[in-house]
């Protein structure tokens, strides 16, 4: 889940980038039918813990030498 929320983030801040010079990056659709609204969707019930997370999840934190 980290790893999914720390790439969105990093997308999000293109696609607002893009938004800001007219560009729709949010609903752009990648050959295999993604974009980046789907993703925000799939991931956003698991970060409101309305459900788990389908795929697997990494505490990042468990991992970190701290």
């Amino acid at each position: 889940m980290n790893y999914s929320l720390y790439s969105l983030n990093a997308i999000t801040q293109i696609a607002e980038a893009g938004r800001h010079c007219g560009l729709n990056l949010y609903d752009y659709q990648a050959g295999n039918g993604a974009t980046l609204r789907k993703a925000i969707d799939y991931v956003t019930p698991a970060y409101l813990e309305e459900a788990s997370f389908p795929g697997q999840t990494t505490a990042f934190w468990q991992h970190a030498m701290i």
